[in-house]
């Protein structure tokens, strides 16, 4: 039996949010990494300047 209007529901949507953010291998948390990366681009984030930072050499996160 074909339910068209299954996927308009809240219940339905609720769902997909929860799978979607909450699994490790799901899109979720690839997919806000991905618009957060350029986020921090864009703005020119950077790091202040502790031991842990400076060990690893990061500072300027736009040009991770």
């Amino acid at each position: 039996m074909v339910k068209p209007l299954i996927p308009y529901l809240p219940s339905f949507q609720e769902d997909k949010k929860s799978e979607y953010t909450k699994g490790k291998s799901g899109i979720g948390p690839m997919a806000l990494n991905n618009a957060h990366h350029v986020l921090t681009q864009l703005q020119n984030c950077k790091f202040k300047s502790n031991p842990f930072v400076d060990v690893l050499g990061i500072k300027d996160l736009n040009k991770v």
